[in-house]
């Protein structure tokens, strides 16, 4: 009785532990294509962290850059990562997130929203210019997962690529048509949240619009210093 008592506790211990190894963001280094990110983010190491919707997403792509010809941010390096849902029935199959490597970027809270004919919405979601904080959310006409989420920048000069095909295996096609969202945000003196996100091509574009709104308002509570977990898109 007493062995099978000893051996529950040492169960419980495991799970607990595994239960809070996994309850901290990962570390931006350890973010290496192959790996896999969870709702819980990724870190930078100077106390700030980028909030991940839910799901488990495979990192598919990282391309390091640093800008050029961008007057005080010229030469500051930059990651921008592409991740994969590991669900491939989940209408989130995509997100494409741009991180920093210095605190520089902690800055203004200018969020461009730009109106075009291109999007079905551009909204401020109530925010605009001078305010502290401001929210931006769009919804593009279906577009190419080559368009939006092959990242190439005049701006930057690419160090260092890396990435996985995956794109046959998960759509049967080597270039598919997607669903293309974009939600930002901009906070002074806080590093701005910025995420681009693709959904299947059927996938209800009333749903995906009512899952911006939702989660455009948590992102507020981000910058007030919670740990925001994202609202599954169902």
């Amino acid at each position: 009785m007493k062995n099978n008592k000893l051996k529950a506790s040492l169960v419980a211990l495991m799970l607990l532990a595994v239960s809070t190894a996994h309850s901290e963001p990962i570390k931006l280094d350890d973010v290496k294509v192959g790996s896999t990110v969870t709702r819980e983010g990724i870190s930078f190491g100077w106390g700030e962290h980028i909030p991940v919707p839910e799901g488990e997403w495979k990192v598919v792509m990282r391309e390091e850059g640093e800008l050029k010809g961008v007057g005080a941010f010229e030469h500051d390096p930059r990651v921008v990562l592409n991740l994969l849902n590991k669900d491939k029935e989940a209408p989130l199959q995509i997100i494409q997130i741009f991180t920093p490597f210095d605190l520089k970027y902690r800055n203004g809270a200018s969020t461009n929203c730009p109106a075009s004919n291109d999007y079905v919405t551009s909204d401020l979601l109530g925010t605009g210019d001078g305010q502290n904080y401001q929210l931006c959310k769009l919804i593009y006409q279906p577009r190419s997962y080559i368009r939006h989420f092959e990242f190439r920048s005049d701006n930057y000069t690419k160090l260092k690529r890396d990435e996985v095909d995956f794109l046959n295996d998960r759509f049967n096609h080597p270039n598919p048509i997607l669903n293309v969202v974009v939600l930002k945000s901009g906070y002074k003196r806080k590093y701005p949240l910025q995420y681009k996100l693709g959904t299947t091509k059927d996938f209800d574009i009333n749903k995906i619009d009512a899952w911006l709104n939702v989660n455009a308002q948590l992102i507020k509570e981000h910058y007030d210093g919670k740990r925001i977990v994202f609202t599954e898109m169902k």
